[in-house]
């Protein structure tokens, strides 16, 4: 299975090293490395990290309590590493099947940015379009982390994941990226074929502005 861990650790030489040493004498293997935030000699990293069963869960949380100036910020299970690959296949995606390029974006969105569900939200709080998950997630009153991104007309873009790890900065400015590239190469490539664009995304086509907040 694989982990995702955030870590908040004294940005100094030598404090990765001790920290990729105490997590491999757990007997996890670290896949990914990504730094989130460098400030004020702190550093913020994301780890990703695969193991084989809960108990080497307990030893990473356990292996925190033995090394100086780090703490776990938060842990993932069942994680998804973001990669560039498949930021390049989404966007492919998109341009394969502009018509549909909003549904598209938001089916897709969770596997690019470690998330469990997506949706288009309108401004009355009821769900326009979403990732299959979303509305099941309300329903059985799951406490989730949610990230939101301002649309067209009261619309917002709302992204979820379990409360085990809250969405940094870093990451809410690289949806928005995402988002930012998308909507253009949608309202590009929909304009240019035959077939008729479906409600959704042609609410986005026919709009000259995007918001993002």
């Amino acid at each position: 299975m694989m982990l995702r861990l955030r870590v908040e650790l004294a940005d100094r030489p030598g404090s990765l090293a001790e920290l990729t040493r105490a997590l491999t004498a757990c007997r996890g293997d670290i896949v990914q490395i990504t730094v989130m935030q460098r400030r004020q000699d702190v550093a913020v990293d994301d780890i990703w990290m695969a193991v084989r069963s809960t108990d080497e869960i307990d030893a990473i949380r356990h292996a925190f309590d033995n090394v100086t100036d780090m703490r776990l910020v938060g842990l993932r299970v069942g994680a998804v590493p973001v990669d560039f690959d498949a930021q390049l296949d989404f966007l492919a995606y998109l341009f394969a099947a502009p018509q549909r390029g909003v549904e598209a974006f938001v089916e897709m969105l969770p596997a690019v940015a470690d998330a469990d569900w997506a949706a288009i939200q309108a401004a009355d709080g009821t769900l326009i379009y979403d990732s299959g998950d979303a509305g099941a997630r309300r329903a059985a009153g799951h406490d989730d982390e949610v990230a939101e991104l301002r649309l067209l007309e009261g619309a917002t873009l709302v992204v979820g994941r379990s409360a085990s790890m809250a969405w940094h900065p870093a990451e809410i400015r690289r949806i928005a990226s995402v988002l930012e590239l998308s909507a253009l190469l949608i309202k590009s490539a929909a304009l240019s074929v035959r077939q008729p664009a479906t409600t959704l995304t042609g609410w986005l086509v026919t709009d000259s502005a995007l918001v993002i907040a």
